[in-house]
């Protein structure tokens, strides 16, 4: 701000011309939508994303398999195990429970067919001011709890100040790129932003769940707990049975059902999720007719496991439908705080033994793509001179291909045949100072034998695809144990860091932000959140997680993420796995869906219930 202790007229006019320039950026009109690298693809007079069907019939039940169980609804504590902490998709209903400012790509409720662009719901409109570092929002006026209760800017700061003071989630810290909050008026909430800020931070902010004060006031927000908490949704959870049933009600006062983002949704009257702690279980139960739709997430299933009398007379209707979307990187994941994992050679060397091209065609008939980095639709090519920029001051510790080449991942005949990668894993583990004797892997010092822990949840269809592996690293004298366990144990286990290898999936966005942190940064390795599985200290993804969040342009994002995909490949530590390009989807003939399907998700929201099978209207 420009003082003026002599009152001149040059500071004088130099004072009036500059805070002329700022209130004119902050009288700039308020917008339906923020987007940080294009225009919105729905101006402000839409009426409804296009995928949807607004005629579609309300009423009717939707009930739906869960592969897992639960302990605690509170989505967002990360004490115990939530519904939203599991990996099925099919939780319709439950991820609806807590609106968000604005709806996004990474919302439920969000554009299935646009990405990095946010709509209003519980914020009407929004005002994004580069020059004066501030993100406003104005409330809809109309936007209650479920409870009829107003939700004001007071929840919003509520909101913000409890998520990002906790030790982990996604708005996790976020509170140190916020220099203040201001509340103009009841309905407005105006975020003063503390440069330099993430680029991604205006979008992570508007896509803010907004809790209810007044409830968390009586009720302690940091324990696990059953209680139905106080939605702001479409739906409100009306009868729970612990660790097997949720079941939800449509709300049919709901403040937002005449909004733009929401037309065409919500239109079953009834939710149930069914939880299985038996993949097999749940899906004998959808053919029986228990539940309505599946999701298919095993390829032999989905070529093998379909007969019967309602899929052959056409009451179980199967289809994939095609996707452009990434869920996230999923590989097996090294636990580098064992002290023999810590040898980049010895990752490398395991690596080799995960004989991906048989696996492929012999378990998984052809049905996936071998992931080829952490961030979807990052190429495999030579680092640009500004990745490399950005890692010559830890060229030290990299490897020096990384410098001059493409990442490669190996490749086999696809017959089993892998002796030459067992010759070069043998002789990367001598270089690392084991050896194979009678067998066994062991160490030339303490002459102790390699002995790898790998742990799972309770699937066995999960042992099937990890065997050949396990099987490969028997090879090279390498001994695994492979635990299965019930999913209460599973998730203590990943907290508190007790195994050596784990299959994870890395819900990584094209462009990430602050979510890196709890991931891949050192500061969150003591972290107890099952997220730092890796226990990474590398000085290297450090700074370029750094990078990543003060990145002010695009261009600079995309280098520095490409940078950090880079030296996480090359550094061994994990083995990418696979994805699929289509969603795998069966359902009973009387649910009902728009006519076509959006690019960049699923969401069972816009589907409905045939008329004559609706249970209410």
């Amino acid at each position: 701000m420009i003082t003026c202790k002599k009152q001149n007229f040059l500071l004088i006019f130099l004072l009036f011309f500059c805070n002329t320039l700022f209130a004119r950026d902050d009288d700039s009109p308020w917008q339906h939508a923020l987007t940080l690298f294009d225009a919105p693809k729905y101006p402000a007079d839409f009426y409804a994303f296009d995928y949807v069907n607004t005629n579609a019939p309300k009423g009717g039940h939707l009930r739906l398999a869960i592969h897992g169980t639960f302990d605690s609804l509170n989505a967002y504590n990360g004490k115990g195990v939530a519904p939203s902490s599991l990996s099925s998709i099919a939780k319709y209903g439950f991820s609806e429970l807590n609106e968000t400012l604005m709806v996004s790509s990474a919302s439920a409720n969000g554009p299935m067919d646009e990405q990095y662009a946010a709509y209003g719901l519980i914020a009407e409109s929004v005002k994004f001011s580069k020059k004066n570092q501030q993100l406003a929002f104005k409330l809809n006026p109309k936007a209650t709890f479920n409870d009829n209760h107003p939700i004001t800017s007071r929840d919003v700061i509520f909101s913000f100040n409890t998520l990002t003071a906790l030790p982990y989630g996604r708005f996790s810290g976020m509170d140190q790129h916020i220099e203040r909050i201001e509340t103009p008026a009841a309905n407005q909430v105006v975020f003063k932003l503390k440069p330099p800020y993430p680029l991604m931070l205006p979008l992570h902010l508007a896509e803010l769940p907004v809790l209810p004060e007044h409830f968390w006031q009586n009720h302690d927000f940091h324990k696990t707990s059953l209680l139905a908490p106080l939605s702001s949704g479409p739906y409100q959870i009306n009868r729970i049975i612990p660790g097997k049933l949720i079941e939800m009600e449509r709300v049919r006062d709901y403040w937002g059902k005449d909004l733009p983002v929401n037309r065409g949704k919500h239109n079953f009257d009834k939710i149930s999720l069914h939880f299985y702690r038996d993949l097999h279980i749940a899906f004998e139960s959808f053919k029986s007719g228990n539940t309505d739709a599946w999701f298919e997430v095993q390829s032999k299933n989905w070529a093998t496991g379909y007969h019967g009398e309602a899929i052959n007379n056409g009451l179980i209707i199967r289809r994939e439908i095609p996707h452009t979307m990434s869920y996230g990187a999923r590989a097996y994941v090294f636990n580098i705080r064992k002290p023999y994992l810590q040898d980049r050679r010895v990752r490398e060397a395991i690596s080799l033994m995960f004989d991906w091209n048989w696996i492929s065609r012999a378990i998984f008939h052809n049905a996936y793509t071998r992931t080829q980095s952490y961030f979807p639709h990052i190429p495999l090519t030579s680092p640009s001179n500004g990745e490399a920029q950005l890692l010559q001051p830890f060229s030290a510790t990299l490897p020096p291909a990384l410098f001059t080449q493409p990442f490669t991942f190996p490749t086999t005949t696809g017959d089993g045949n892998i002796k030459e990668h067992q010759k070069q894993a043998l002789s990367l583990l001598r270089q690392a100072g084991w050896e194979l004797q009678q067998d066994k892997l062991v160490n030339t010092l303490t002459k102790q034998p390699m002995k790898l822990v790998f742990i799972h949840e309770n699937d066995s269809q999960f042992e099937r695809i990890v065997f050949p592996l396990i099987q490969n690293l028997k090879k090279i004298g390498i001994a695994v144990t492979l635990q299965r366990m019930d999913l209460a144990q599973y998730y203590q286990r990943l907290k508190h860091h007790e195994f050596d290898m784990v299959q994870y999936i890395y819900p990584l966005p094209q462009f990430p932000g602050e979510e890196l942190l709890d991931f891949f940064h050192s500061a969150s390795v003591k972290h107890q959140d099952g997220r730092s599985l890796m226990g990474l200290e590398d000085p290297a993804v450090d700074a370029l997680i750094d990078q990543i969040i003060a990145a002010t342009g695009k261009h600079q994002l995309e280098t520095a993420t490409s940078a950090l995909n880079r030296v996480l490949l090359w550094q061994h530590y994990g083995i990418l796995n696979w994805h699929g390009n289509s969603h795998r989807i069966a359902w009973w003939h009387h649910l009902k869906h728009p006519e076509s399907f959006p690019p960049y998700g699923f969401s069972l929201n816009t589907w409905w219930a045939e008329q004559n099978n609706r249970e209410s209207q």
